[in-house]
């Protein structure tokens, strides 16, 4: 599926307020002990029903464009312990704040620059868990055929690759 408008941030802020609120002991937020491993558990339910997944796919994953700070990264990996992270990057920064531009999206340069750079760190600190695919180098059929090695995928490859937005 596509994009998701940046809603798992939306799900650790959720996640975050059953934490505090499991701590808070006045009498009107009395409640039961919150179980952890249960919110995370309805929080992955939920992320299965928007992007249109069953109970029975054994693989499930979104494209997002939102998700570019250390406490998301860090909440997607409890969220998720067992997933897998494709990080999609332009090597050249100008180029992607030109290419957002473009697009009418208003945002300071200097945010730009530091959103790659959390990504980059992350990646770099996950190697285990994360791929890291560049627009410029890795947008090409062999470099799709190396993300489907790493994900480890064996009787399938790509023989072409469509660009959409091949110039930016």
């Amino acid at each position: 599926p596509g994009e998701n408008f940046g809603g798992l941030s939306d799900l650790r802020q959720l996640a975050d307020n059953a934490q505090k609120v499991d701590k808070i002991n006045t009498l009107a937020m009395l409640h039961g002990e919150i179980n952890k491993t249960n919110v995370l558990c309805s929080l992955q339910s939920y992320v299965r029903s928007i992007g249109g997944f069953s109970d029975s796919d054994k693989i499930i994953g979104f494209k997002e464009i939102r998700h570019n700070n250390k406490d998301d990264l860090a909440f997607f990996r409890e969220l998720f312990p067992c997933a897998r992270f494709i990080v999609n990057m332009r090597r050249n920064i100008t180029a992607l704040i030109e290419s957002r531009s473009n697009l009418g999206w208003k945002t300071e340069d200097y945010k730009v620059k530091e959103a790659a750079e959390v990504l980059e760190k992350w990646h770099h600190k996950h190697r285990g868990i994360s791929y890291m695919m560049r627009l410029e180098e890795d947008f090409t059929t062999k470099g799709f055929n190396r993300l489907l090695s790493w994900l480890g995928v064996k009787d399938c490859r790509f023989t072409s690759v469509v660009h959409k937005n091949k110039k930016g």
